[in-house]
Parts: structure tokens; C-alpha cells; sequence
């Protein structure tokens, strides 16, 4: 099911069949992406994907996962959670209470031969609006990991601030920087 379109990227819901599982898992082993996201978790094997990912294909699951298409080719994965007490480690100086109401959001692009073509901005900005506009999001969260420069300039580019940094939700040996992008009333 296709949730929305911006010219040539497209957003899908992840399907639980082979094909989606396959696509996942080549770019979960590929060396490039696992040294900027889900690295922590390699080597990556079909059970482990299943494990970690196929559950979210599933309705009224609280995380809505995602493949990104670009031609009607899958080349990445996004999802999006409504933010809760525990989305991210909250500090006193970035409380909660900032940013009820909102949104997270996860993002690869799967290919490194398509990073730096402003796809992943393009795919950031698109689930934006589609969260203001059709969940009524107050604001979308992110929280790349800090010395992910590739992240955060993307994260930037498509309009996300930085709030601060917080501690990796993934990985408590690295600190991320929690981006948010507050909708204009």
C-alpha cells in the first residue's frame, strides 16, 4: 500500500513476503550502510531481520515500517512511531513534554551508489508533510547518531533542527542529536 508520492519517490508500506525480506537483508549486509546505521546489530541474518523488522509490517503495530521507491524500485527504508516516554533518552534540558504529539522517524537509503543525490532529503521532507498533514503531527523527531554527518545534513536539509544531544537509543556508547521539525500553525 502506497502512502504517498513526491515525483519520482514513493512510500510503501513493507510487505512480509519474500521479496521485501530480501531487498532488507542485501542492504543490511551491505559494509558501507552497517557503518552508519545497524551496525551494532551485524552480522544480520533472515532470522534476525524477521526478528527485527517483519513484526512492524503488521497492522496496529505502534511502529509503521516502510520501503522507499524510487521508480517503482525499492531502495531504501523508513519508518515513523508516534513519540512516547521512551522514544528517545529525554533529558531535563529536552524534556518530553516538547514534543507530545509528534512523530519519529527512521530513514536509510539502502544503495550507497544513490547516497548523495538528495534522495533521502527528498524522502525526509515528503514523510514530513504526509505526518503533519495526514496523522496530525505537531512535530517529527529524529535522532541520527552524532558523528553521522551524512545523517544529519540530510536530517538538516530537509528542514529538522538540532534540539541537543541524547544518548543513542541503540547503542549507549554514542551519543545522538535529537532534530526536530515543529509544524507551522
Amino acid at each position: 500500500m502506497t502512502l504517498f508520492s513526491a515525483g519520482d519517490i514513493s512510500v510503501r508500506r513493507l510487505n512480509n513476503n519474500a521479496y521485501d525480506k530480501e531487498k532488507l537483508l542485501e542492504w543490511l549486509t551491505n559494509e558501507e550502510l552497517l557503518a552508519l546505521a545497524y551496525g551494532e546489530d551485524a552480522p544480520w541474518d533472515m532470522q534476525k531481520l524477521e526478528a527485527a523488522f517483519m513484526h512492524k509490517a503488521d497492522d496496529g503495530e505502534d511502529v509503521t515500517a516502510c520501503l522507499i521507491e524510487l521508480d517503482c524500485e525499492p531502495i531504501g527504508y523508513i519508518q515513523y512511531y508516534p513519540l512516547e516516554h521512551d522514544s528517545y533518552k529525554f533529558t531535563a534540558d529536552i524534556p518530553y513534554g516538547k514534543f507530545s504529539g509528534g512523530y519519529g522517524v527512521d530513514i536509510f537509503i539502502g544503495l550507497p551508489t544513490l547516497w548523495g543525490h538528495g534522495l533521502g532529503t527528498r524522502t525526509v521532507h515528503a514523510m514530513t508533510e504526509y505526518l503533519f498533514d495526514k496523522m496530525n503531527a505537531t512535530v517529527v523527531c529524529a535522532d541520527p547518531e552524532k558523528n553521522n554527518r551524512r545523517s544529519v545534513k540530510c536530517w538538516e536539509k530537509a528542514g529538522f533542527e538540532k534540539m541537543g544531544i541524547i544518548e543513542n537509543y541503540d547503542d549507549p556508547d554514542k551519543l545522538s542529536i535529537l532534530m526536530a521539525n515543529f509544524k507551522l500553525l
